[in-house]
């Protein structure tokens, strides 16, 4: 008998301890927690005792020997989550500040303080309106990319933990999850890997913050932060109860506001200047503002995206290519809904672009679609003719 994938060795491993339900949960938690090379490993020597006296012992001592690799995380992490949690308050419109020598999610690369943006409170409180006491809260929140929302799962936690006096919280990231816990005095943090604290998503108290990959359908609250991807997130979708809300870019005076704290060597006039280019996104207008490369990569996306392929955005952003949201951006209804959104343009010079690479008839066409393609305009929105005649938006 083959053992073809985790679903085949599952099934064999339940029909083996049918009648020792204890042992069949053992083991089969221990199966499941195993990644591609251990499992690998493991089926090797069990297929070749499949069907004898010897099958069982086998698995007892081989998945004995496997145990959820949780171990204290990095001091730094323990340390921000420590201060996180000491925090007096986090207040939207001002800035959370560690100590100098803490760091966000322990990463010294992000700096010891975030603007708190006045969305953050709008989405945190429009996700408790919409909890459901009888399902799983599961959100995605997801906009233009480079707007924050990473730094956004970092005050989500604190209002979690402080205000709706969440225990546990499980980060998960790209190669790694951790579990951060709160019970009174009792702060910590733990490092697992992909497949662990299981048990702890499956409790229904938890909440579970994806950042970077895709989220599983368990019983723990859900939020999903993800750039516009559908193929990320359409499984997620699928789940009952989820529900899909928009980050709105950055204002100005927030751009500026965090300049002139965190950026404090970047002179106003450099960042009008960016602004002017890449739109309200502080990836590229405060914190790459200096990164020849990552400036080089708005003339490269206009370069590289045929006019298909900004129609394509403005049409559906969730399956246009990622260099297209250099270009089209989520501009978020005003209100406190978070679900509505219109396509914008970026900026007048990348339409001036545009126009120079594709002519003026084809930015026309461009806004045409968006008000066949969106079927919303928000109240107070205008668009405005720029130079030579070509429309903008005005925020």
């Amino acid at each position: 008998m083959a053992l073809t994938d985790h679903r085949a060795a599952c099934k064999r491993l339940a029909e083996l301890y049918k009648d020792d339900v204890g042992s069949s949960a053992k083991l089969l938690t221990a199966l499941t927690s195993l990644d591609a090379n251990e499992f690998s490993m493991v089926c090797n020597g069990w297929e070749a005792v499949i069907d004898t006296p010897t099958e069982k012992p086998f698995l007892e001592m081989r998945l004995s020997g496997w145990s959820p690799t949780h171990k204290q995380a990095p001091q730094q992490l323990k340390r921000f989550w420590q201060a996180l949690m000491g925090l007096d308050a986090i207040k939207e419109g001002r800035f959370l500040n560690l100590p100098s020598d803490v760091y966000l999610l322990g990463r010294e690369s992000w700096g010891s303080s975030l603007l708190v943006r006045q969305c953050y409170r709008g989405l945190f409180n429009r996700m408790m309106e919409l909890r459901s006491p009888s399902i799983n809260s599961r959100f995605l929140i997801t906009g233009t990319p480079g707007i924050g929302k990473s730094f956004f799962a970092i005050v989500l936690m604190g209002w979690l933990a402080k205000e709706k006096e969440v225990s546990m919280i499980v980060l998960d990231l790209e190669d790694k999850r951790y579990l951060f816990t709160a019970k009174g005095t009792d702060i910590n943090v733990a490092e697992g890997r992909k497949t662990d604290f299981n048990e702890e998503i499956e409790n229904p108290t938890t909440w579970c913050i994806v950042d970077t990959g895709t989220a599983t359908k368990r019983a723990a609250n859900t939020v999903m932060l993800s750039f516009p991807d559908r193929e990320l997130y359409k499984e997620f979708l699928k789940f009952p109860g989820t529900k899909t809300l928009y980050m709105p870019f950055w204002t100005r005076s927030e751009i500026h506001k965090c300049r002139k704290r965190l950026y404090p060597n970047l002179g106003k006039q450099t960042v009008n200047s960016l602004l002017e280019k890449w739109g309200n996104i502080p990836r590229y207008v405060l914190e790459k503002a200096m990164d020849a490369v990552a400036q080089r990569s708005l003339e490269d996306a206009i370069a590289f995206c045929r006019w298909e392929d900004i129609m394509h955005c403005v049409g559906e952003p969730e399956t246009a290519l990622h260099a297209a949201h250099k270009l089209v951006h989520f501009k978020v209804a005003a209100g406190k809904q978070y679900d509505q959104f219109i396509m914008n343009m970026a900026s007048y010079y990348v339409v001036d672009k545009i126009a120079e690479k594709d002519g003026d008839n084809h930015v026309k066409h461009l806004w045409d679609l968006i008000d066949l393609a969106t079927g919303y305009h928000e109240p107070g929105t205008r668009w405005l003719t720029g130079r030579a005649g070509r429309a903008a938006p005005v925020e």
